[in-house]
């Protein structure tokens, strides 16, 4: 069984992130990398997945549209198996090429997949970050390789820091200004916090995280309130990890207040 590392996981999200900001211009080398790769599983593969399947999709109706050949009515989902079957059977071969480019890469796919989700199963850290509505095995194996120990970071805000989410600050001697995000540290784990926070936020939109986010978007608008609950998350990853207790929705105090004693 193959153990995925911390820089392959962060390959993934590296090509995970260029491809949503610029799918189109990464086709050529895709279809080069991946669609004529039968062995092996191209760190590509996953994160390229809907990209990839779309660009591919689009352009073979495309192809057959050029050609003035449409889709019968009574098919009235695109790519189904009788719509397959019926492209195939045109015997174009741009269209076939499209046809066993989008085959190879669905069974390389499944495999990869397979891999990362017995990895996730080996480890309890990733399972543990993966209770948290809206963060699924890829994200939190991703996460969980960016922290390692959880004992490097002294407190939640230094983790929030290693992220870069935390602000600038310009100091003088009469004055001090905070600006924003410093951005240093993780770029993948600043990146997948606030993906999750978005993913979060539709999934569970009663919790308190959910809820904050709602709060400092009313005030300050929806990139700001982003990045505070993401740096929120931060620090809610770190208590999970440190305590090792699954997530609370409604908030959970790692640190219990003494209780009163009465005079």
């Amino acid at each position: 069984m193959p153990s995925f590392s911390k820089k392959f996981l962060k390959g993934l999200a590296h090509d995970k992130r260029q491809m949503t900001s610029d799918p189109c211009s990464r086709l050529k080398f895709l279809n080069s990398t991946v669609c004529t790769n039968s062995t092996g599983f191209p760190s590509l593969i996953v994160p390229y997945v809907p990209h990839l399947h779309l660009i591919q999709m689009v352009w073979t109706p495309a192809e057959l549209l050029r050609r003035g050949v449409k889709r019968p009515p009574e098919l009235k989902k695109p790519f189904s198996n009788k719509d397959i079957k019926r492209m195939r059977s045109l015997d174009i071969p741009s269209v076939t090429s499209n046809l066993d480019c989008l085959e190879r890469i669905q069974a390389q796919i499944e495999e990869m997949n397979r891999q990362l989700l017995d990895e996730f199963k080996r480890r309890l850290d990733a399972q543990l970050i993966a209770t948290i509505p809206g963060i699924g095995y890829y994200s939190a194996l991703l996460i969980h390789a960016e922290i390692d120990d959880i004992n490097r970071f002294p407190d939640p805000e230094s983790l929030a820091a290693y992220a870069g989410l935390v602000p600038t600050v310009s100091q003088s001697a009469s004055s001090v200004h905070y600006g924003g995000i410093s951005k240093e540290g993780s770029a993948y784990l600043r990146w997948v916090l606030t993906e999750a926070v978005h993913s979060h936020k539709y999934l569970h939109a009663g919790s308190n995280l959910a809820k904050f986010h709602s709060r400092i978007e009313k005030r300050r608008g929806k990139n700001k309130a982003t990045i505070a609950a993401a740096r929120k998350l931060a620090h809610i990853i770190y208590w999970m990890l440190r305590t090792r207790e699954p997530y609370h929705s409604q908030g959970f105090n790692p640190v219990p207040k003494p209780a009163r004693t009465s005079a």
